[in-house]
């Protein structure tokens, strides 16, 4: 088999990814103090002791959720003074309300909680 960087097979993405799934749906869903590794390990088809391969901690796992959501937000606003300044509030409460931003909202909920 071959091997990637630090000695991790070049297979170990696909289950990091699947991890990363299943940690950002039962943290939204549950919370990040009632979601277990073992619950995770489930969910990812891996056991609880393989995800330390991947995450130092649960802490570390919601960090990486977060980061990933944050990433995936299609924000981006230019700079703008004065009497503009109105339509671009608007604007950014309209994208921060957006229904396909629960999940995300979900996830700063569980980040001020942990």
């Amino acid at each position: 088999m071959a091997r990637a960087r630090r000695g991790k097979s070049v297979f170990s993405a696909p289950t990091r990814e699947r991890i990363l799934s299943a940690a950002a749906q039962l943290f939204a869903e549950h919370g990040f103090a009632s979601t277990s590794m073992p619950t995770i390990a489930e969910r990812s088809g891996i056991t609880a002791g393989a995800i330390y391969r991947h995450f130092i901690s649960k802490a570390e796992l919601l960090l990486e959720v977060v980061k990933r959501a944050l990433e995936a937000l299609p924000f981006s606003f230019e700079r703008s003074s004065g009497e503009e300044d109105a339509a671009l509030l608007s604007e950014v409460a309209a994208r921060f309300t957006d229904p396909a931003l629960t999940f995300l909202r979900q996830l700063a909920l569980e980040v001020h909680a942990a």
